[in-house]
Protein backbone atom coordinates (compact mmCIF):
# COMPACT_ATOMS: atom_id res chain seq x y z
CA UNK A 1 0.00 0.00 0.00
CA UNK A 2 1.19 3.56 -0.87
CA UNK A 3 1.74 5.91 2.57
CA UNK A 4 0.44 8.81 0.61
CA UNK A 5 -2.37 9.44 -1.40
CA UNK A 6 -2.27 12.20 -3.57
CA UNK A 7 -5.23 13.62 -5.49
CA UNK A 8 -5.84 16.11 -8.21
CA UNK A 9 -10.11 17.39 -8.90
CA UNK A 10 -9.93 18.57 -12.78
CA UNK A 11 -11.75 20.96 -14.43
CA UNK A 12 -10.68 23.37 -17.06
CA UNK A 13 -7.24 24.01 -16.51
CA UNK A 14 -5.78 22.53 -19.57
CA UNK A 15 -3.58 25.39 -19.65
CA UNK A 16 -1.84 24.33 -15.75
CA UNK A 17 -3.07 20.46 -15.88
CA UNK A 18 0.29 19.01 -16.80
CA UNK A 19 2.45 21.41 -14.15
CA UNK A 20 0.37 19.93 -11.69
CA UNK A 21 1.11 15.95 -12.38
CA UNK A 22 4.43 16.80 -12.70
CA UNK A 23 5.46 18.58 -9.84
CA UNK A 24 3.31 15.35 -7.67
CA UNK A 25 5.55 12.86 -10.07
CA UNK A 26 8.76 14.63 -9.76
CA UNK A 27 8.42 14.40 -5.60
CA UNK A 28 12.05 14.12 -3.64
CA UNK A 29 8.95 11.37 -1.57
CA UNK A 30 7.82 8.40 -3.73
CA UNK A 31 5.96 6.66 -1.71
CA UNK A 32 2.72 7.60 -3.36
CA UNK A 33 -0.43 6.81 -5.93
CA UNK A 34 -1.85 9.44 -7.82
CA UNK A 35 -5.48 9.58 -8.74
CA UNK A 36 -6.93 12.30 -11.15
CA UNK A 37 -10.67 12.68 -11.85
CA UNK A 38 -11.85 15.23 -14.31
CA UNK A 39 -15.32 16.66 -13.98
CA UNK A 40 -16.33 17.16 -17.90
CA UNK A 41 -14.00 20.07 -18.65
CA UNK A 42 -14.76 21.34 -21.61
CA UNK A 43 -11.59 22.30 -22.82
CA UNK A 44 -8.62 19.68 -23.59
CA UNK A 45 -7.64 18.70 -20.12
CA UNK A 46 -8.78 15.21 -20.84
CA UNK A 47 -6.38 14.74 -23.64
CA UNK A 48 -3.24 16.10 -21.86
CA UNK A 49 -3.91 14.12 -18.55
CA UNK A 50 -4.20 10.95 -20.83
CA UNK A 51 -0.67 11.62 -21.98
CA UNK A 52 0.61 10.28 -19.19
CA UNK A 53 1.40 6.53 -18.88
CA UNK A 54 2.68 6.26 -15.29
CA UNK A 55 1.48 3.26 -13.37
CA UNK A 56 0.82 5.00 -9.99
CA UNK A 57 -1.88 7.19 -11.49
CA UNK A 58 -5.55 6.12 -11.48
CA UNK A 59 -7.68 7.94 -13.97
CA UNK A 60 -11.37 8.55 -14.02
CA UNK A 61 -13.93 10.99 -15.99
CA UNK A 62 -17.07 11.63 -14.75
CA UNK A 63 -20.07 11.25 -16.83
CA UNK A 64 -21.59 14.90 -15.83
CA UNK A 65 -19.76 17.62 -13.93
CA UNK A 66 -20.35 16.39 -10.07
CA UNK A 67 -18.79 19.61 -8.88
CA UNK A 68 -15.35 19.57 -6.50
CA UNK A 69 -16.43 18.48 -3.39
CA UNK A 70 -18.13 15.28 -4.68
CA UNK A 71 -15.29 14.53 -7.12
CA UNK A 72 -13.05 15.19 -4.20
CA UNK A 73 -14.97 12.91 -1.88
CA UNK A 74 -15.34 10.15 -3.96
CA UNK A 75 -11.12 10.09 -4.81
CA UNK A 76 -10.63 10.31 -0.81
CA UNK A 77 -13.05 7.08 -0.45
CA UNK A 78 -10.52 5.85 -3.10
CA UNK A 79 -7.62 6.63 -1.30
CA UNK A 80 -5.62 3.81 -0.22
CA UNK A 81 -2.64 5.80 1.40
CA UNK A 82 -2.31 6.36 5.00
CA UNK A 83 -2.42 10.16 4.16
CA UNK A 84 -4.43 12.33 1.17
CA UNK A 85 -3.23 15.19 -0.26
CA UNK A 86 -5.29 17.46 -2.54
CA UNK A 87 -3.88 19.36 -5.41
CA UNK A 88 -5.48 21.89 -7.33
CA UNK A 89 -5.11 20.81 -11.18
CA UNK A 90 -3.93 24.76 -11.44
CA UNK A 91 -1.26 24.66 -8.38
CA UNK A 92 1.84 23.23 -8.26
CA UNK A 93 4.07 21.21 -5.37
CA UNK A 94 7.31 22.75 -4.38
CA UNK A 95 9.26 19.29 -4.72
CA UNK A 96 9.90 18.61 -1.18
CA UNK A 97 6.51 19.41 -0.42
CA UNK A 98 5.62 15.37 0.43
CA UNK A 99 8.93 14.49 2.57
CA UNK A 100 8.84 17.21 4.57
CA UNK A 101 5.80 17.20 5.57
CA UNK A 102 5.54 13.16 6.07
CA UNK A 103 8.94 13.64 8.10
CA UNK A 104 6.90 16.21 10.54
CA UNK A 105 3.33 14.40 11.00
CA UNK A 106 5.21 11.35 12.14
CA UNK A 107 7.53 13.03 14.20
CA UNK A 108 4.99 14.81 15.95
CA UNK A 109 1.61 12.48 15.58
CA UNK A 110 -0.72 14.73 17.88
CA UNK A 111 -1.17 16.61 14.68
CA UNK A 112 -3.96 14.99 12.12
CA UNK A 113 -3.20 17.58 9.60
CA UNK A 114 -0.04 19.26 8.48
CA UNK A 115 -0.36 22.45 5.81
CA UNK A 116 2.29 24.76 4.40
CA UNK A 117 2.97 28.27 3.45
CA UNK A 118 2.40 29.06 -0.33
CA UNK A 119 4.11 31.16 -2.90
CA UNK A 120 1.54 33.30 -4.89
CA UNK A 121 1.65 33.17 -8.36
CA UNK A 122 -0.15 34.40 -11.49
CA UNK A 123 -1.50 32.70 -14.48
CA UNK A 124 1.54 33.21 -16.09
CA UNK A 125 3.61 31.08 -13.31
CA UNK A 126 5.25 34.83 -12.09
CA UNK A 127 5.33 35.22 -8.47
CA UNK A 128 2.51 37.87 -7.17
CA UNK A 129 3.49 41.18 -6.50
CA UNK A 130 0.03 42.58 -5.91
CA UNK A 131 0.90 43.65 -1.57
CA UNK A 132 -2.89 44.87 -1.37
CA UNK A 133 -4.32 41.67 -3.09
CA UNK A 134 -6.96 39.67 -0.55
CA UNK A 135 -4.40 36.47 -1.07
CA UNK A 136 -0.72 38.05 -0.56
CA UNK A 137 -0.59 37.04 2.38
CA UNK A 138 -3.50 35.37 4.15
CA UNK A 139 -1.84 32.10 4.04
CA UNK A 140 1.63 33.61 6.21
CA UNK A 141 -0.35 32.34 9.73
CA UNK A 142 1.12 31.28 12.90
CA UNK A 143 0.65 28.05 14.52
CA UNK A 144 -2.30 28.30 17.37
CA UNK A 145 -4.20 25.96 19.58
CA UNK A 146 -7.50 24.17 17.86
CA UNK A 147 -9.55 26.39 20.10
CA UNK A 148 -7.65 29.53 18.86
CA UNK A 149 -7.53 28.62 15.06
CA UNK A 150 -11.60 28.26 16.02
CA UNK A 151 -11.67 31.36 17.16
CA UNK A 152 -9.44 32.83 14.33
CA UNK A 153 -12.03 31.18 11.76
CA UNK A 154 -15.09 32.79 13.33
CA UNK A 155 -13.63 36.35 13.96
CA UNK A 156 -11.14 36.36 10.54
CA UNK A 157 -12.49 33.90 8.04
CA UNK A 158 -10.42 31.10 6.64
CA UNK A 159 -6.33 31.25 6.20
CA UNK A 160 -5.47 27.58 5.51
CA UNK A 161 -3.82 26.63 2.21
CA UNK A 162 -6.18 23.96 1.18
CA UNK A 163 -3.86 22.20 -1.44
CA UNK A 164 -0.67 22.43 0.75
CA UNK A 165 -2.67 20.11 3.26
CA UNK A 166 -1.24 16.42 4.10
CA UNK A 167 -3.95 14.71 6.36
CA UNK A 168 -4.63 11.38 7.66
CA UNK A 169 -6.99 9.94 5.89
CA UNK A 170 -8.44 8.24 9.09
CA UNK A 171 -9.82 11.89 10.07
CA UNK A 172 -12.56 11.76 7.13
CA UNK A 173 -14.06 8.40 8.61
CA UNK A 174 -14.26 10.47 12.06
CA UNK A 175 -15.20 13.97 10.90
CA UNK A 176 -17.02 13.36 7.37
CA UNK A 177 -16.23 14.11 3.94
CA UNK A 178 -16.93 17.51 2.18
CA UNK A 179 -19.76 19.27 1.83
CA UNK A 180 -20.92 18.51 -1.87
CA UNK A 181 -23.61 21.69 -1.37
CA UNK A 182 -20.48 23.88 -1.34
CA UNK A 183 -18.99 25.21 -4.52
CA UNK A 184 -17.23 27.90 -2.24
CA UNK A 185 -16.15 27.44 0.89
CA UNK A 186 -16.19 23.50 1.86
CA UNK A 187 -12.71 23.57 3.03
CA UNK A 188 -13.32 26.22 5.14
CA UNK A 189 -15.85 24.15 6.96
CA UNK A 190 -13.71 21.47 7.12
CA UNK A 191 -11.42 23.19 9.39
CA UNK A 192 -14.18 23.92 11.43
CA UNK A 193 -14.92 20.10 11.97
CA UNK A 194 -11.25 19.09 11.93
CA UNK A 195 -10.68 21.77 14.34
CA UNK A 196 -13.50 21.03 17.17
CA UNK A 197 -11.76 17.60 17.63
CA UNK A 198 -7.55 18.08 16.54
CA UNK A 199 -4.72 19.76 16.38
CA UNK A 200 -3.19 20.39 13.32
CA UNK A 201 0.00 22.67 12.29
CA UNK A 202 1.05 24.65 9.43
CA UNK A 203 4.90 24.58 8.19
CA UNK A 204 6.48 27.69 7.68
CA UNK A 205 8.02 26.35 4.28
CA UNK A 206 6.14 27.47 1.20
CA UNK A 207 5.90 24.15 -0.10
CA UNK A 208 3.23 25.08 -2.34
CA UNK A 209 2.60 27.81 -5.78
CA UNK A 210 -0.73 28.76 -5.36
CA UNK A 211 -1.73 30.24 -8.42
CA UNK A 212 -4.64 33.64 -8.84
CA UNK A 213 -6.55 33.78 -12.09
CA UNK A 214 -7.29 36.38 -14.01
CA UNK A 215 -11.13 37.93 -12.84
CA UNK A 216 -11.99 36.28 -9.93
CA UNK A 217 -12.10 32.24 -11.37
CA UNK A 218 -10.42 30.88 -8.24
CA UNK A 219 -13.31 28.79 -6.68
CA UNK A 220 -12.98 30.98 -3.43
CA UNK A 221 -12.75 34.04 -5.45
CA UNK A 222 -14.46 37.34 -5.19
CA UNK A 223 -16.67 37.09 -8.58
CA UNK A 224 -20.47 37.80 -8.32
CA UNK A 225 -21.36 34.58 -8.17
CA UNK A 226 -19.09 33.73 -5.41
CA UNK A 227 -20.22 36.48 -2.84
CA UNK A 228 -23.93 34.60 -3.26
CA UNK A 229 -22.78 31.44 -2.61
CA UNK A 230 -21.12 32.73 0.43
CA UNK A 231 -24.65 34.22 1.73
CA UNK A 232 -26.04 30.81 1.66
CA UNK A 233 -22.47 28.71 2.63
CA UNK A 234 -21.74 31.26 5.81
CA UNK A 235 -25.18 29.64 7.28
CA UNK A 236 -23.26 26.30 7.05
CA UNK A 237 -20.84 27.27 8.31
CA UNK A 238 -22.19 28.82 11.57
CA UNK A 239 -24.15 25.46 11.95
CA UNK A 240 -20.81 24.06 12.19
CA UNK A 241 -19.70 26.29 15.37
CA UNK A 242 -23.44 24.91 16.77
CA UNK A 243 -22.60 21.29 16.34
CA UNK A 244 -19.59 21.66 18.87
CA UNK A 245 -20.92 19.59 21.71
CA UNK A 246 -18.14 20.06 24.52
CA UNK A 247 -18.97 22.72 26.95
CA UNK A 248 -15.18 23.36 27.53
CA UNK A 249 -14.61 23.46 24.01
CA UNK A 250 -16.90 25.92 23.19
CA UNK A 251 -15.61 28.01 26.23
CA UNK A 252 -11.96 28.01 25.10
CA UNK A 253 -13.26 28.85 21.81
CA UNK A 254 -15.17 32.44 23.30
CA UNK A 255 -14.03 32.52 26.57
CA UNK A 256 -16.01 35.52 26.91
CA UNK A 257 -19.70 33.78 26.44
CA UNK A 258 -19.16 30.78 28.79
CA UNK A 259 -21.88 28.04 28.85
CA UNK A 260 -22.48 25.72 31.75
CA UNK A 261 -24.05 23.19 29.48
CA UNK A 262 -24.51 21.58 26.02
CA UNK A 263 -27.59 22.73 25.86
CA UNK A 264 -27.04 26.32 25.87
CA UNK A 265 -24.43 26.26 23.49
CA UNK A 266 -26.89 26.90 20.58
CA UNK A 267 -28.29 29.64 21.88
CA UNK A 268 -25.39 31.33 23.43
CA UNK A 269 -23.93 31.18 19.88
CA UNK A 270 -26.41 33.10 18.16
CA UNK A 271 -25.91 36.06 20.87
CA UNK A 272 -22.31 35.70 19.84
CA UNK A 273 -23.76 36.38 16.18
CA UNK A 274 -26.08 39.25 16.87
CA UNK A 275 -23.45 41.14 18.57
CA UNK A 276 -20.96 40.50 15.48
CA UNK A 277 -21.26 43.89 12.91
CA UNK A 278 -21.25 41.17 10.14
Amino acid sequence: MPKITAIIPSYNHARFIGEAINSVLNQTYQDFELIIIDDCSQDNSVEIIKQYSDERITFIVNERNMGAAYTTNLMIKMAKGEYVALLNSDDIWMLNKLEQQVKFIEENPQYVAVFSGAEIINESGEVFSDTTHFYYNVFAQENKSRHEWLRYFFYQGNCLCHPSMLIKKSIYDEVGFYNPLMASLPDFEMWIRICSRYDIYILPNKLIQFRILNNNQNASGGGVRNIIANTFETSVLLESFCNINTVEVFNQIFPLHTVNNISDIACTFAKICLEDAR
